[in-house]
């Protein structure tokens, strides 16, 4: 009896346990997950992964140093870890056999004397029977959440490093509307000179001015556009106070020589790869599971087997065999059942629809990036070169007298702001670059601060039906 005893305890321990992986092991597989999708080493949990932050900081800020501080100093990505170990609770929850019980009864003769005693140990069977579908279910959906830890982590990287690119252009473009606050500063100036001194009218003065503030104005929208680029980019990182006293290291990059890849088959690699996907579909396996669980707990009885003992009031003890049986005339958890499978239905349309959602986003994705390399390349190697040929002759032009200061000016100026649109082009490119790269690492179809529709809520899973519901 005692070794019975200690083998039912050993069996329920080891169903409990068994195939449950720890926290630790959650985490390292999430770490090791987000850095093949983004292709960087796996990031430490706390921000010593950077070494000395402030060091770092110090030394100017680069794109990748943006993505691994992002990925260490989330507290929204440190809470959806922390859900996981709810999702694990559940798995463990889900494999632990049910326990048994004890009935009692103790009778008291009415005439003469005696008491009787009645013992019965009763182990539920048919809980025993749900339990895989119970185990398959809180697998699959901490699987989900698992997946869905690993996309966050891939959407707010990839946030950090558009944010970062925004902050690159943002300084070029506040470098150039300076520029051109000065030149058109420059030119109002000589206009009041000349004015004064006779030589133009009230209206070229006029005309200067209404440059002169146009360019001022686009000077402040400049800084302005900076300062919440910067923010942003502070909030992705989660620094402030003191720690917010940071430079970039690098400049923008340029358009890069190498042919994008084979745009035409990004659809089906981000269908391939993507986590929200993944994560639905271990949704939907969690509501079939819990699906044939409530089947189990509607159309089975109840099944209770021990044994029992029982004590005459004459001292004479009898022990025998238990059986308890529940029979499923009036409830047949009918409720639960169309519950499940309505859950089950909602989890595979919404598969479909994100799939959708994903493939769509690939492709606008990809026609983003064509459209804003083309672009960029006609700017830099057309528009820009062909202002500054236009300056030099204006130069040439002016040295021979054969035109003013204000149409020289007006050609520096038209050199600035062509050199704005192209710097412009060049984030519109990296930003639908970035955006491409996190589909195809898995990410979410939205972008990292962009509000989510209803299909991305994740789909619940029933829970374990009750005994006897």
């Amino acid at each position: 009896m005692r070794f019975g005893r200690k083998a039912l305890l050993i069996a329920a321990v080891s169903t409990c346990s068994c195939g449950v992986p720890s926290q630790r092991e959650i985490r390292e597989d999430i770490r090791r997950d987000v850095a093949e999708r983004l292709g960087t080493p796996p990031a430490e949990a706390t921000p010593d992964g950077l070494g000395d932050l402030r060091a770092v900081l110090a030394d100017g800020l680069t794109a990748d140093e943006a993505v691994r501080l992002a990925l260490v100093n989330a507290p929204d990505l440190d809470a959806a870890l922390a859900a996981l170990g709810a999702e694990r609770g559940d798995l463990i929850g889900a494999s632990a056999p049910p326990n048994p019980e004890i009935d009692a009864e103790v009778r008291f003769a009415l005439e003469g004397d005696g008491t009787a005693y009645e013992l019965a140990l009763l182990q539920d069977v048919t809980t025993f029977l749900a339990i895989p579908a119970g185990r398959r279910s809180a697998t699959a959906r901490l699987d989900a959440a698992r997946l869905r830890a690993v996309e966050g982590a891939v959407n707010r990287a990839d946030g950090a490093r558009a944010a970062y690119r925004r902050v690159q252009v943002g300084m070029r473009v506040l470098d150039l509307r300076r520029t051109a606050h000065e030149i058109a500063g420059a030119a109002f100036e000589v206009a009041q000179r000349l004015y004064a001194a006779g030589n133009v009218t009230r209206l070229e003065v006029d005309l200067q001015q209404a440059e002169f503030e146009e360019a001022r104005l686009s000077l402040a929208m400049a800084e302005s556009a900076l300062l919440e680029e910067r923010a942003q980019l502070e909030r992705l990182l989660g620094l402030w106070g003191p720690e917010a006293t940071w430079h970039i290291a690098d400049p923008l990059p340029a358009l890069p020589a190498e042919n994008d890849g084979d745009l035409a088959a990004v659809e089906g690699r981000a269908v391939e790869r993507s986590l929200a996907l993944a994560a639905l579909r271990r949704q939907r396996d969690a509501a079939t599971a819990a699906s044939t669980q409530a089947r189990i707990a509607g159309w089975v009885p109840r099944i209770g087997v021990g044994a029992s003992a029982e004590r005459e009031p004459e001292g004479e003890w009898a022990v025998g065999p238990a059986l308890s049986v529940g029979l499923p005339l009036f409830d047949r958890n009918s409720g639960g059942i169309a519950r499940s499978e309505a859950l089950e239905r909602q989890a595979e349309l919404q598969l479909r629809a994100r799939a959708l959602d994903v493939r769509t986003a690939a492709g606008n994705a990809a026609v983003r990036l064509r459209a804003a390399r083309d672009r960029a390349a006609f700017l830099g190697e057309v528009v820009v070169p062909l202002r500054q040929r236009v300056l030099e002759q204006s130069v040439l032009q002016f040295n021979a007298i054969t035109i003013g200061i204000f149409e020289l000016l007006r050609a520096r100026r038209a050199v600035a702001e062509a050199s704005v649109r192209h710097a412009e082009a060049l984030r519109d490119y990296w930003l639908a670059r970035a955006d491409l790269d996190r589909l195809l690492a898995g990410g979410s179809p939205v972008a990292e601060g962009a509000p989510t529709d209803s299909l991305a809520a994740p789909v619940e899973a029933p829970e374990a039906p009750e005994e006897g519901d």
